[in-house]
């Protein structure tokens, strides 16, 4: 019902339901997103596995429309992320249109912005694939799973990247003091 938007994708096994899933995941959090097969590899490296290797130009893209409203007013966006390989490298080109209109100052702030769309540390919550439903339902998996959400939801996964932050800071300010006093 409009009031409770669930969409489900049915089908069989290897009939590209996960993909679909990590193609919205790879346009809208880009390096930031969460997709299946990425198996730990650099962002780089991942785009430039995601292209056919049977295509006549080394280059692939996606994009996703979608309209958001806020106080009333509803904005229509459309994400456009294209990559190409070329010696080697894979330099990845991203774009979006608010209303119609290319805005780029909102692409380069993209990571941000999409925070207040769906947060990326909590977006396999809404964007998962049925498999994954026994690992969510596991007694013994879901107190961390929650856990981990409720700290997304309330930013305190951003408290222990910044304790961390602080650490790495006064580990190099450390550094920088013995250097000092060992060229004197």
């Amino acid at each position: 019902s409009p009031d409770k938007p669930v969409i489900l994708f049915g089908g069989l096994n290897g009939g590209g339901k996960t993909t679909i899933l990590d193609a919205l995941q790879l346009c809208m959090f880009g390096p930031h997103a969460r997709t299946s097969n990425r198996e730990g590899l650099a962002y780089p490296e991942y785009l430039a596995r995601c292209i056919y290797k049977g295509a006549i130009k080394p280059e692939a893209a996606i994009e996703v429309g979608f309209r958001h409203t806020v106080e009333g007013r509803e904005d229509v966006y459309r994400l456009h992320r294209s990559w190409r390989r070329t010696n080697g490298a894979c330099k990845e080109h991203f774009e979006v249109l608010k209303n119609g209109h290319l805005e780029p100052a909102l692409a380069d702030n993209w990571a941000t912005q999409v925070e207040d769309f769906m947060p990326a540390n909590i977006a396999h919550l809404f964007l998962f694939d049925g498999e994954q439903i026994e690992g969510y339902a596991s007694q013994d998996n879901s107190s961390a799973l929650i856990g981990a959400a409720i700290q997304n939801l309330l930013g305190l996964d951003m408290v222990d990247q910044l304790d961390k932050d602080l650490q790495v800071y006064e580990r190099r300010k450390r550094s920088e003091g013995k250097d000092t006093a060992a060229q004197t």
